[in-house]
């Protein structure tokens, strides 16, 4: 019997979109059944979260990121909301661009995981990804 392949699916590295700059930090997503991501600036109703991109990247269809699928990681709050309004303690967030989270309403917007508890200010909040990330 042959062994399968594995990962335990912590970091896993993905191919970044062929003209899309991923940073370090970056929320990143894919669309459909598309094998590339791209960050979480342009989102639509096809874009599944994938995780935190761990470094920075120019994508040419080949070179990959590696991306974070699970932990805690602090962000910054999109303009438009705000602690104890919007966000609380287990409030689903979205991003709300590639590098900030909000708690209200988004078009398209992207699901990426629940808020554990305020940031170091009421600007940012701890979020869990696991389980939100494809």
């Amino acid at each position: 019997m042959s062994v399968p392949s594995y990962q335990d699916g912590d970091i896993v590295a993905q191919v970044v979109l062929s003209g899309q700059t991923v940073t370090e930090g970056d929320l990143v997503q894919t669309s459909g059944a598309a094998v590339t991501i791209r960050n979480c600036a342009a989102q639509a109703a096809s874009s599944v979260f994938a995780g935190v991109a761990l470094d920075t990247v120019v994508g040419d269809g080949t070179k990959t990121v590696q991306v974070k699928k699970k932990g805690l990681f602090c962000f910054p709050i999109g303009a438009s909301d705000a602690w104890g309004t919007n966000i609380n303690i287990g409030t689903e967030v979205l991003a709300s661009d590639a590098t900030h989270v909000q708690g209200s309403a988004l078009s398209n917007a992207v699901k990426v995981g629940k808020a554990v508890k305020c940031g170091p200010t009421t600007a940012s909040v701890w979020v869990r990804i696991d389980g939100y990330a494809a």
